[in-house]
């Protein structure tokens, strides 16, 4: 992992969707007031700063360059996020003094009160789908750019490895990918994970139908967009865990990186297109503006 991000970089990371509500997401805030308290405290920027604290500092002792390693119970996944734990690190890493003594202990407890309820709503705040979906959204924006200039193979080339370079260097999927492995059975983070996952899958089913008609492909009998998404995001899986424990991407002898290989031997099956012809399809007319990756089977280009 890289060395530990700067504050205002790390709050970056951390946004979701503009118009994101977190008062749906901070519901253990002011558990025992009015419901109109609740959204006020919940929506305020220390609630948000405070989490972001605690995930710079669990990515601190779990994550970054120097970090130890939890072994055999030395290291327990949530140590040291306490309120005086926060405040202390904000002195340290927040850049503006007032910004930094206003996340005090006397602010943490009159937000939460209890460790176990400042942990409910850390994690719900880590696992936002929205936060997924920025980082995805911004993989596609370049692969959409770029895709006029290049040949299919090409473009599976670039977009494996940007997908591939986007995900092992984003500490947030780093802390998430860590927490579900240290907690694979804890049922709120299961939920999480699935929502994540129906998100995402639903965001690249998207692409896929928006991308490959415009070089002339159409869907093989059977198969759907959302079926694309999920067998290539397995391989993805796949290759992510083996790079994460070789800190490198796999590559065949061809040289391409193995989510690339993979791509280039199923997408014949998936879709109406040859294997010699990935490397040299370019794009036969304009790429869709939208697409619903509900749809079975979309008309073929050309």
């Amino acid at each position: 992992m890289g060395a530990l991000w700067e504050w205002n970089d790390w709050q970056q990371r951390l946004l979701g969707a503009e118009d994101e509500d977190l008062s749906q997401v901070f519901t253990r805030v002011k558990v025992h007031t009015l419901r109109e308290t609740q959204i006020k405290w919940a929506i305020h920027k220390r609630t948000r700063a405070f989490c972001d604290l605690a995930l710079h500092l669990l990515y601190q002792h779990h994550l970054a360059d120097g970090a130890r390693a939890a072994l055999g119970g030395e290291v327990k996944l949530f140590r040291n996020l306490g309120p005086e734990d926060l405040m202390r690190h904000a002195a340290r890493v927040v850049p503006d003094a007032r910004e930094a003594e206003g996340l005090d202990r006397q602010r943490w407890l009159d937000t939460w009160r209890f460790q176990a309820a400042f942990l409910d709503d850390l994690v719900a705040y880590l696992f936002r789908p929205s936060v997924v979906q920025r980082r995805i959204g911004a993989v596609h924006e370049v692969l959409l750019t770029m895709a006029p200039q290049l040949t299919l193979g090409q473009l599976i080339r670039e977009g494996t490895a940007a997908e591939l370079q986007s995900t092992l260097h984003e500490p947030i999927v780093g802390l998430q990918t860590f927490i579900q492995a240290a907690l694979p059975r804890q049922p709120r983070i299961r939920q999480y994970i699935d929502a994540m996952e129906v998100m995402s899958l639903t965001q690249w089913a998207h692409l896929y139908e928006r991308v490959l008609p415009g070089y002339g492909l159409a869907l093989r009998p059977g198969v759907t967009w959302h079926d694309l998404a999920r067998l290539f995001d397995t391989v993805i899986e796949g290759v992510l865990l083996k790079a994460r424990t070789h800190d490198d991407i796999p590559c065949v002898e061809s040289g391409d990186n193995t989510l690339a290989a993979a791509i280039f031997a199923m997408l014949p099956s998936l879709c109406t297109i040859d294997r010699a012809d990935i490397d040299t399809r370019t794009l036969q007319h304009p790429l869709h503006p939208t697409a619903s990756p509900d749809r079975n089977q979309p008309t073929p280009a050309g």
